[in-house]
């Protein structure tokens, strides 16, 4: 997350862009979430994002677009583009935009199935992890000849956290701190019977 002056100049942003600021003394936050915008520009309490873009790259002088031209450059025909806007009192680190930007762009999505026989029962939990401003980035088996399951998560809210990672198929109920922003990879053994045995390990997975 990058604090910007607002001074008029185009900036570029991924998934929501937040303006802070006092009313009446107290703190606000108006946020634009979206799904397909990034960049921005912000001056004199008017926000503004750019929607199309249809300027041919890397044309100019001398090699011009000849008026004939018939090429189809980026951002032309139908566009759709979808924004949430969300105001709250404080800090925009209250509001939770990275998981509100996540439902935007990926809502969950229902599979309807016919009825049939199976084993599993019908609810079932894998693994939770505690708070909401902590993310699972990934779930995978361990590379090469380690053994275990690979978890990496991440802080998303800017503040040092204690996060509590539990799964009842791993054994697991283990506790990790992270810092503003940290991200860390997690190699899990499962031990049978017995409580899972957790080793932090690098990015590479070693």
């Amino acid at each position: 997350m990058i604090e910007r002056t607002l001074n008029g100049d185009e900036r570029p942003y991924q998934d929501w862009a937040a303006v802070e600021g006092k009313l009446g003394g107290a703190e606000y936050t108006l946020a634009v979430v979206n799904d397909g915008s990034y960049s921005y520009d912000s001056l004199g309490g008017l926000f503004r994002t750019v929607l199309i873009r249809s300027a041919p790259f890397a044309r100019h002088n001398p090699a011009t677009v000849p008026q004939n031209d018939a090429n189809a450059w980026q951002d032309q025909g139908r566009q759709e583009r979808r924004f949430w806007l969300c105001g709250a009192r404080g800090k925009c680190a209250g509001l939770g935009l990275d998981r509100l930007a996540e439902e935007l762009q990926t809502p969950a999505e229902v599979v309807v199935d016919s009825a049939h026989k199976g084993t599993e029962a019908w609810e079932n939990e894998y693994l939770e992890i505690m708070p909401s401003s902590v993310w699972v980035l990934a779930v995978k088996q361990a590379e090469g000849a380690q053994e275990g399951t690979i978890l990496r998560i991440q802080e998303r809210s800017g503040s040092a956290t204690k996060a509590t990672i539990k799964s009842k198929v791993l054994g697991l109920d283990h506790a990790v701190a992270l810092g503003p922003w940290e991200l860390k990879t997690l190699r899990v053994k499962h031990v049978p019977g017995g409580k899972a045995e957790v080793h932090e390990v690098s990015l590479l997975e070693v």
